[in-house]
């Protein structure tokens, strides 16, 4: 954890993998604690993840702790996309953030890939806080709000990559009802993996808490840019 090691291991994984692309995300609930104190570390890990190179990030309810206009002040001036699919306005049901983006990444080999990113939070109907513009934020169910994008989503990408602040069961859930993700990659409990796990066509990775530990699996392409899933 903390911002000087994975700047070192990003370091390390360019200095042994120089033709290794690199693409930085995050899973969600990176705040801190709802207090001055937190605003600063908060605000201080954004800017430390714009300069490492993030891309995107996903919102999850820890995020929230302070509400819309809160998490919106110690958000300021990030360098990244910050999304969440079904984090929505009570009044309309639209979502609050950005329900998805698409990411283009380019390879050593100079094959250029387009990675669309969606980003999830576990349902909760209970929850309600203040949002822009007079609105409340409530969380409306992950697949529902998954299915209703992904297909625009998956006819612009080359790779679809859920992000998720969700427990892993539910990650199973979704991938079962909602087929069209290739991977998901999630953050809730402390649960990590320690082998590859798939529920039909999707991937599912937990990674833990705090940048505690690492993990590695390899992808491959064929020679239209698409996921080879036969090779791992």
């Amino acid at each position: 954890g903390g911002l000087a090691r994975r700047a070192w291991l990003i370091d390390q994984l360019k200095s042994n993998f120089p033709e290794t692309t690199q693409l930085l995300l995050d899973s969600g609930n990176f705040s801190d604690n709802p207090s001055p104190a937190g605003d600063v570390k908060t605000r201080g890990l954004v800017e430390g993840m714009g300069k490492l190179g993030y891309q995107a990030a996903n919102v999850g309810l820890r995020d929230l702790n302070v509400g819309y206009d809160g998490f919106m002040e110690r958000v300021k001036g990030a360098t990244f996309p910050l999304v969440s699919t079904n984090v929505i306005r009570k009044d309309t049901g639209e979502p609050v953030f950005q329900p998805y983006t698409i990411l283009d990444v380019e390879t050593a080999a100079g094959r250029k890939l387009k990675v669309g990113v969606l980003g999830a939070v576990r349902y909760n109907p209970v929850f309600l806080k203040a949002g822009p513009d007079g609105s409340n934020l409530v969380i409306a169910r992950p697949e529902t709000m998954i299915a209703q994008y992904l297909p625009e989503v998956r006819e612009k990408s080359d790779i679809v990559i859920l992000l998720g602040a969700l427990h892993r069961e539910d990650a199973k859930s979704i991938a079962a009802k909602v087929p069209g993700i290739d991977i998901i990659l999630g953050a809730y409990g402390g649960a990590f993996s320690v082998r590859d796990e798939s529920v039909g066509d999707t991937w599912i990775y937990y990674t833990g808490n705090q940048g505690k530990r690492i993990g590695e699996t390899r992808l491959f392409f064929n020679g239209e840019g698409e996921m080879d899933r036969k090779q791992r």
